[in-house]
């Protein structure tokens, strides 16, 4: 296994433990969660290892010990560490409601107005494409990029060749779970558009779940799991015991989805439509869905890209030439 394997690892590990012992001290020295944590950790693994992800990665990898087996054991690493940094990232999530209670969206809410002219976000978005196939919506904006978001290492790690952008990109995507999912979002701790009024006692979106219905997503897994998440949140107070998590800001999905873009755009100019392409579809369904507002998504693009972007600025600022950036690298 590679030196950056190895450490991504063992990076996942310590954080692994580290979240461990964190929820135990904010809960109360109590293990309560630990039962769920199991589950949803069975889960993941059974998830990364059966259905559509399991026919990619069980192969590869068995491919890859044949023919390759340092790069088989560099696959398996990071593979292992992917799963071991979403368990650990979902553990602490739970906590931010306990740690800071739910305070950021009537200023959130208000950005999206004055942003929008005075519409909510999802308002804007439902009245701009009210046609859209909301199987599509909800498979986009769920198995696919879970798929894609617990894919990038390995990806990474399969077909980059250069060493120090491997090592970039492994350590922004581990960063990015601890700086901005965890330790953003608790100091902006907030719910989202569909969990508004629900908390706040208002009937400030008192439109969204009819919005919802109108344009077919009731039906789809986005509605089944909003409302999944809000009953495990209301179950035990907002303790959150069973699992599930809820925090909008930043968004997660934004974050991860110009993780892509920044990397396939350094990688290649041919590259660089589809990542952007795929950002742009996620910024326009976190709020098309009512799961965020949209500065939840414009700050975490605004915050990865720049961080994607700074080792080419630095060179143009440093007077040099930027040889990889938007072309092709082997």
């Amino acid at each position: 296994m590679t030196y950056q394997a190895t450490l991504f690892l063992r990076y996942s590990v310590r954080f692994l433990a580290v979240a461990f012992a964190f929820t135990f001290v904010v809960r109360g020295f109590s293990f309560a969660f630990l039962p769920e944590f199991v589950a949803e950790s069975v889960a993941l693994s059974k998830q990364m290892t059966s259905g559509y992800m399991g026919l990619l990665l069980i192969p590869l990898l068995g491919a890859y010990f044949c023919l390759n087996r340092a790069k088989g054991l560099e696959l398996l690493g990071v593979l292992l560490g992917t799963g071991l940094l979403s368990s650990a990232f979902m553990l602490v999530k739970t906590t931010i409601p306990s740690l800071v209670p739910f305070w950021a969206d009537p200023m959130f809410a208000e950005m999206d107005l004055m942003l929008f002219g005075g519409l909510h976000g999802y308002e804007w978005a439902h009245g701009l494409t009210p046609n859209l196939s909301p199987v599509w919506v909800a498979i986009i904006y769920m198995p696919v990029w879970v798929a894609l978001m617990l894919l990038f290492p390995a990806f990474v790690v399969v077909l980059e060749r250069d060493e120090g952008r491997k090592a970039r990109y492994l350590k922004l995507y581990f960063y990015m779970w601890l700086w901005l999912g965890l330790l953003t979002a608790t100091v902006f701790s907030s719910a989202g558009p569909v969990f508004y009024d629900r908390l706040l006692g208002g009937q400030d979106f008192a439109g969204l779940p009819e919005s919802l219905a109108a344009v077919g997503l009731d039906i789809t897994g986005v509605t089944r799991l909003q409302e999944g998440l809000w009953r495990v949140y209301e179950m035990d107070g907002g303790q959150q015991l069973r699992g599930g998590g809820i925090s909008a800001f930043p968004s997660m999905h934004a974050a991860m989805a110009t993780l892509w873009a920044g990397y396939l755009v350094e990688r290649s100019r041919w590259l660089a439509p589809i990542g952007l392409g795929f950002l742009a579809v996620i910024l326009y369904l976190s709020v098309y869905t009512g799961w965020h507002y949209a500065v939840d998504g414009i700050a975490s693009a605004a915050a990865m890209g720049l961080v994607c972007a700074a080792p080419a600025l630095l060179r143009r600022f440093r007077g040099r030439d930027t040889p990889n950036f938007g072309k092709s690298a082997a």
